[in-house]
């Protein structure tokens, strides 16, 4: 391992072959320069980059990053992958941690901070929240703090983003002000209030998210159902309506159009949350 930048004691960024890495170790980094080499013993932790990755953002972050945090990060990434059943991005790691520094800072000031969305994604998203209360048990455990529920919120919002896979098109808490502004569409419509722990609802959201995702990566579901869209536009009209009346909305908001196909499944599952 050839060192190309020192970034503290414990943390030095490094090329084996042609990948480069951010191993961590106590005092791995200390008294040791671009070129040198590094003692493979002392190294605890590594982590592969990405070959698109912003090197210089990982430098400035970690500086300020204590090294016990990273680890714990790692570990939190590790268990998220495992329950969810998804590769997550090495970047997720950084981003964790840098998050639970601002979060050690801010109990340690008893500052206690509620995401303005908690109930929102708690209903929408109850995977990566079970998954959050997981990761913040794991972050109390070894910092050996009392860090709040509400925090939970804040690292599900990572794992949601991470796992949206569509960078800057893919913003966790739009889709889910965007979902919050449907529902409130559709119970204004019908005049009523969803049961948001029924499995109806879950189904809803859940097919709510997929369609959004489709409509901000401009995928458009070509299948063909002609006959089917006229028997459910006939026999659910009302239904049909509140689901054409959500295709208007996210085409004006994205600018892309909804096929038949689209508004037959909205349909579809408007109707069954409605029953």
């Amino acid at each position: 391992m050839e060192v190309i930048n020192r970034i503290n004691n414990n943390v030095v960024l490094v090329k084996e072959k042609n990948t480069k890495l951010i191993v961590t170790g106590k005092g791995l980094g200390f008294k040791v320069y671009a070129g040198d080499k590094i003692n493979e013993r002392f190294v605890e932790q590594r982590f592969v980059l990405e070959k698109n990755d912003d090197i210089s953002k990982y430098i400035g972050l970690l500086k300020e990053i204590p090294v016990e945090l990273l680890n714990i990060s790692k570990s939190i990434v590790e268990m998220a992958e495992k329950e969810l059943n998804h590769k997550l991005p090495v970047n997720l790691i950084f981003a964790l941690a840098d998050h639970f520094s601002f979060s050690v800072e801010r109990y340690k000031n008893n500052m206690l901070i509620e995401h303005p969305l908690s109930s929102e994604i708690k209903h929408f998203y109850p995977k990566e929240m079970y998954v959050g209360s997981l990761a913040l048990k794991i972050l109390n455990q070894q910092t050996g703090l009392c860090i709040n529920d509400a925090e939970a919120v804040f690292i599900a919002m990572h794992l949601i983003n991470a796992l949206g896979g569509l960078s800057e098109q893919y913003n966790a808490e739009e889709l889910t002000k965007v979902m919050v502004h449907i529902t409130d569409m559709l119970e204004k419509h019908f005049n009523t209030k969803f049961d948001q722990n029924s499995s109806d609802f879950s189904r809803f959201v859940t097919h709510l998210k997929s369609y959004l995702i489709r409509q901000l990566k401009f995928e458009i579901d070509k299948s063909i159902h002609d006959d089917l869209v006229d028997i459910v536009k006939e026999k659910y009209p009302e239904a049909f309506k509140s689901a054409e009346m959500i295709t208007d909305y996210l085409e004006s908001k994205y600018g892309n159009k909804s096929s038949d196909t689209e508004k037959l499944y909205l349909t579809l599952h408007i109707k069954r949350l409605l029953s």
